[in-house]
């Protein structure tokens, strides 16, 4: 088998840094790409026309400081260290596999087609725009053309658009084991999950009862961030132990998964750590999320 063209014979990412420590790596890259991602997000305008380049200026802009290919699809010609190749066709990670490099970019474009057909989701309501959207950021996944740094380069995508066509999506209170549940589900065709997702982080209501759980379970000792978090969906029943009660909201824990509810749901007379059982009717503090 062929080395890998991106790795160190050590495993490591090759990196404009000199670091040969992939734990190092990851937090530098992590630091670094969190402040450039900041200052995009404190531009007036988005830094393209929500096509390819786009995808791939933001990819540059984020990564630049830390990897040489950085705006570089999965699909062209890439120079690292002064080796010129083309890179490995397939790209596999936890089970799930994406478009082969040269797949990536017509299947982008085709995509990107799409969206500018669809007036890039300008005048939707926020479901509409909720159930486009989710096609638009489940083709991009599908398509994963660059080797690292797909995730964060698509959510600030989104972001942009979100902003464009009036509908503010809140990342920040989406956990990573949600992100990557959704993510999962929606490579096998399954698109429901990243609806929901961008349905409630345009919510501001909805936002800011995924920022109360959150805080709250962190409080606990909890980490939010490896836990499933997400507010209820009108007409699914859910049972879990009370891991949080407050006087408006609360939330119910079934193993990793998390649902934040209108205490009023659960009962009257509920405590934290009692086990419960109820029907969502869909409200968070009063708004129907599906309306």
């Amino acid at each position: 088998m062929a080395a890998d063209p991106y790795i160190q014979e050590n495993g490591t990412f090759k990196n404009r840094l000199g670091i040969t420590d992939a734990a190092e790596l990851q937090a530098r890259e992590t630091a670094i790409s969190t402040v450039r991602l900041a200052q995009m997000q404190q531009l007036e305008r988005p830094v393209g026309r929500f096509d390819l380049d786009h995808l791939r200026e933001i990819h540059r802009r984020a990564f630049g400081d830390v990897y040489e290919w950085a705006g570089k699809t999965r699909g062209e010609w890439t120079t690292i260290e002064g080796e010129r190749f083309m890179p490995p066709a397939g790209l596999m990670k936890g089970g799930t596999r994406f478009a082969d490099g040269p797949m990536v970019e017509p299947f982008l474009r085709d995509t990107f087609r799409q969206l500018e057909r669809d007036d890039q989701l300008r005048g939707l309501s926020r479901p509409e725009f909720a159930g486009k959207a989710a096609e638009l950021m489940g083709d991009m996944n599908a398509a994963h053309p660059f080797r690292e740094g797909n995730g964060r380069t698509q959510r600030e995508f989104m972001r942009e658009l979100g902003v464009e066509a009036g509908h503010q999506l809140n990342f920040s209170v989406v956990s990573q084991a949600r992100m990557i549940q959704v993510s999962i589900e929606s490579a096998r065709g399954d698109n429901e999950g990243l609806r929901r997702m961008l349905l409630e982080i345009s919510d501001r209501q909805a936002v800011r009862a995924l920022q109360q759980a959150e805080q709250a379970l962190e409080k606990r000792g909890q980490d939010w961030n490896g836990l499933y978090v997400a507010n209820t969906t009108k007409g699914q029943h859910y049972s879990g132990e009370v891991a949080w009660k407050g006087r408006e909201l609360s939330a119910v824990q079934d193993g990793n998964r998390v649902i934040v509810a209108p205490t009023r749901e659960l009962g009257r007379g509920v405590q934290e750590g009692q086990t419960v059982q109820f029907t969502a009717s869909g409200r968070t503090q009063g708004m129907d999320l599906e309306r």
